[in-house]
């Protein structure tokens, strides 16, 4: 029985090295980019993702986002099973196309999220953009591997579809090289 044990708990060391190995190898800076297409007109996509507000109202990753009155700038912490606690900071706002978020310091991950809303048609489409940093290899390896790096933007355009009553796709990009 000892002899089993020794050989799970060796087994599981190694993974965890194994893991830890292949992380240090996946780049620690990745760009991904989901866009999904509503038949909602572009001003309507546009008041669902600047209304950070009413994220936990639709978006299933989010138990809550409340604006911090202390910050300088304007900064939403955001809170949800999955993702923890994130400050969201708002970098760049050029109604009623262009969004640019930051995740705040001291994560082990950060980066931005572009949203863009183009009209299409009588809808819309919108495109966002991860240009993100893992900073620990294990997360990193969990990120490429495990999650995807799609995978919350993904969640994001899903979830923004039932919101409008709707059933969207996400189609992923190609990455610039």
């Amino acid at each position: 029985m000892l002899r089993w044990l020794l050989i799970l708990g060796g087994a599981l060391v190694g993974l965890g090295v194994l893991v830890t190995l292949i992380g240090f190898l996946v780049p620690q800076d990745h760009v991904a980019s989901s866009r999904a297409a509503f038949a909602e007109p572009p001003d309507s996509v546009w008041a669902a993702v600047r209304d950070m507000a009413s994220y936990p109202a639709w978006w299933s990753q989010l138990d809550s986002s409340e604006r911090d009155p202390s910050a300088s700038v304007e900064t939403w912490i955001q809170r949800g099973p999955r993702v923890g606690t994130l400050p969201i900071i708002v970098e760049v706002d050029e109604p009623p196309r262009r969004l640019v978020t930051r995740m705040g310091e001291g994560l082990p991950f950060g980066g931005t999220w572009t949203y863009q809303v183009m009209p299409d048609g009588g809808g819309s489409v919108l495109t966002i953009t991860e240009d993100g940093q893992v900073y620990n290899p294990v997360f990193r390896f969990v990120s490429r591997f495990v999650m995807g790096y799609h995978g919350t933007m993904d969640s994001y355009l899903r979830d923004l579809g039932e919101h409008f009553g709707e059933a969207v796709d996400a189609e992923h990009l190609e990455e610039p090289t």
